[in-house]
């Protein structure tokens, strides 16, 4: 699946593939909290999200469950890319 996003005060899903994303939480310290419609993955996915402007150096995923994650970033605000994949 993938999804282009906005961390940053305000954040918002700009695009995605279908509604996997159901939200994602506002910036808190350059993280964004991700929420995933249940049933999309039967595990925990493998996520990357790059961002879209090279300011922005490091960027990582956390994924806590197969609904539930955290993207990270080395500003405060970044808009980028989400790509997941996992277990069906």
């Amino acid at each position: 699946e993938r999804a282009e996003l906005n961390c940053d005060a305000g954040s918002a899903i700009t695009s995605q593939s279908g509604t996997w994303l159901t939200a994602i939480g506002n910036r808190s310290t350059a993280a964004c909290s991700i929420t995933i419609a249940s049933g999309i993955f039967s595990a925990t996915p493998t996520c990357v999200f790059t961002v879209k402007a090279a300011t922005v150096q490091a960027t990582s995923v956390n994924m806590t469950s197969a609904t539930a994650g955290t993207v990270y970033g080395a500003s405060a605000d970044y808009d980028g890319y989400l790509i997941c994949m996992g277990l069906r």
